[in-house]
């Protein structure tokens, strides 16, 4: 059955996955600020100089992109996402399923984004259900119809399942899962492994040392995980381990480019300038040094990167002090 679904926020994966669901000729909304990308898509039917779906719909006008809406994606920027789900909540008239795929965590209280996000709807009755949508987010490739994957994750299995009819196709297979603490979690620790194998790379610390400090982070991303009553199992899923390799083999985050400036500027605030990112916009690293404090996780790693970042001590510390000391599961 065809639903009305609006997605909030315009960058590589939302554009993907609109372009799954109109293949699946579903009803897709996309709301943006960004006129320029909003004519290309609703004229030239073209993002990032690909050819996208002709039924695809931009528009800049948030009230009329939730005018019918069934099912709401959420797909904007960290940052933004407090802010927009108010402006949502002004405007949205009946009850949607929500699904979040953004990464991030709640800094103020130390907590899951779910939480966060279910708390912003908790005096409304405007949220059906919670869901999560994460697997490896090479986005271009999904709009060429490369194979693909992604975890439907949900506390309630009936959602997930309906929604797994609603994103599968031939090129883009979903699965589900009920475990939302380690999903959510795992995708949002992978960024210590694209930070640290920047440093290693450019340090040429060399496939031994990268494929040991990997081993060494999943470890303590579980030792951090366990506290949120999560799963070992899930941890080999298209959520979290797909998510994981996908980072791996490409090397084009944000994160593993700013490893590498570190290297070579033997700086973190150049390194910072020169990828235009603030210390603020990469806290992934302060909220896993906070919660091995937190749950007493005593870890090298974890110090050490925190001390490059924080107190610009040098990269080469990574590969010095690291591999001392490890717990593994």
């Amino acid at each position: 059955m065809k639903k009305n679904i609006t997605i909030i926020g315009l960058n590589p994966y939302s554009v993907s996955l609109s372009n799954v669901l109109a293949d699946n000729h579903h009803n897709v909304i996309i709301f943006t600020n960004d006129q320029i990308e909003e004519q290309n898509i609703n004229f030239n039917h073209i993002y990032n100089n690909l050819k996208i779906n002709k039924k695809i719909i931009a528009t800049n006008d948030l009230i009329a992109s939730l005018e019918n809406v069934e099912i709401l994606i959420l797909s904007t920027t960290y940052n933004q996402l407090e802010s927009m789900i108010n402006e949502i909540k002004k405007y949205l008239k009946k009850p949607v399923i929500l699904i979040n795929t953004i990464t991030g965590f709640d800094e103020t209280n130390l907590d899951l984004l779910s939480n966060f996000i279910i708390k912003q709807f908790k005096n409304t009755s405007l949220l059906k259900e919670y869901v999560s949508l994460y697997g490896p987010s090479n986005a271009s490739e999904i709009i060429l119809k490369k194979p693909s994957s992604c975890m439907i994750v949900s506390n309630d299995l009936n959602t997930a399942n309906m929604l797994v009819e609603i994103f599968s196709n031939e090129y883009f297979l979903c699965y589900v899962s009920n475990d939302l603490n380690t999903c959510q979690l795992v995708v949002y620790f992978k960024d210590l492994i694209n930070l640290s194998l920047g440093i290693l790379d450019q340090l040429d610390a060399g496939s031994n040392a990268k494929a040991s400090l990997i081993t060494i982070i999943i470890n303590l991303i579980y030792q951090i995980t366990k506290n949120y009553q999560t799963r070992l199992e899930s941890f080999f899923n298209f959520a979290t381990l797909a998510t994981i390799f996908e980072n791996i083999l490409t090397n084009n985050s944000i994160f593993y480019k700013l490893g590498v400036d570190i290297v070579k500027f033997n700086d973190t605030k150049k390194a910072l300038e020169k990828n235009n990112l603030t210390l603020n916009q990469i806290q992934v690293v302060k909220i896993a040094y906070l919660l091995c404090d937190k749950y007493q996780i005593h870890n090298q790693f974890i110090n050490t990167l925190y001390k490059i970042l924080y107190n610009n001590i040098r990269p080469i510390a990574l590969l010095n002090h690291s591999f001392k000391g490890v717990w593994l599961v």
